[in-house]
């Protein structure tokens, strides 16, 4: 059983309300404890999916976060403490760093949140979700999420059959150039055979039925309910001034002794650990009843 098995099996229509919920969540929210919470909780998420994996992705993530973080003070010098001065006098305060930090990790974890999408939901569980209602966005999602990939391939082969024909330019600006023009050319050919083949199938003019493998069951239901409380829970905590977080000119963010805060804490832990919740208690599940054989 893969690891993302048993969160991928609930209905991508939930799924897809889940993540969309995560991401926005996560870039509207710029309070640090829920930055990072979900910070924590995407890399956990994306280690749960990817195993050992997932470590090379979070490797690369972590000197962007710093980075970030430290790109900050030193474009923005507004704040009350100032840390030192450097190039003449140009202030670095503790007010934009933090800020920098917060803004980091909201970056990082939406990139890590949209990795864990990807993997979740396929391009025929994307062509599920819109191709009921708007079936030409459903399937041009659906086949940019299979060219990006495709395209990768095909660019490496192009530039393999080059080698090998001794067409390569030493120039490696003009070799670019040349592999990028014969993928122009290529992709522009597919695109046209691929609309004249959907045009005469007649995809998205008038009533058609459709085939689908999924359906709603109770588990559906179930978490899908669970994702609408957990979301109204952290929108009312938000329009209490729960999770409100000043940070220039001088640091002013809610905390503990904010009921709201503790509450929206509380609901964003949940609602960002969910997948890695449904994973490890099937995974508990399952090595138990192996045991009982």
């Amino acid at each position: 059983m893969s690891r993302e098995k048993k969160f991928a099996t609930y209905n991508p229509i939930v799924c897809f309300v889940y993540f969309a919920g995560t991401i926005v969540i996560s870039m509207l929210t710029m309070h640090p404890a829920p930055a990072l919470i979900s910070l924590v909780m995407a890399a956990i998420c994306y280690i749960n999916i990817h195993g050992r994996d997932a470590f090379k992705l979070i490797g690369v993530m972590l000197p962007i976060c710093v980075l970030l973080a430290l790109a900050n003070p030193v474009f923005n010098t507004r704040g009350d403490t100032v840390l030192f001065t450097y190039m003449g006098g140009r202030m670095f305060t503790l007010e934009a760093l933090y800020y920098g930090i917060v803004l980091a990790a909201m970056f990082v974890s939406v990139i890590i949140w949209f990795f864990v999408y990807h993997k979740v939901m396929t391009a025929d569980k994307l062509l599920y979700v819109f191709g009921g209602l708007v079936p030409t966005v459903g399937l041009v999602l659906s086949m940019i999420l299979r060219l990006v990939p495709y395209y990768g391939n095909h660019i490496k082969n192009i530039s393999a059959v080059r080698k090998a024909m001794s067409c390569g330019s030493e120039d490696k600006t003009m070799e670019t150039a040349n592999i990028m023009l014969a993928m122009l050319s290529w992709s522009l050919e597919e695109g046209i055979v691929t609309s004249d083949s959907m045009k005469c199938r007649g995809y998205g003019c008038g009533k058609r039925s459709r085939f689908s493998v999924y359906s709603f069951k109770a588990g559906d239901i179930l978490f899908m309910l669970w994702i609408i409380v957990l979301i109204l829970c952290i929108i009312m905590c938000k329009a209490k001034k729960g999770l409100e977080a000043v940070f220039l000119p001088h640091i002013n963010i809610s905390g503990v002794d904010n009921g709201y805060f503790v509450m929206g804490l509380v609901a964003m832990v949940l609602y960002f650990s969910t997948p890695i919740l449904i994973n490890v208690t099937e995974a508990v599940k399952w090595h138990f009843l192996k045991s009982r054989i």
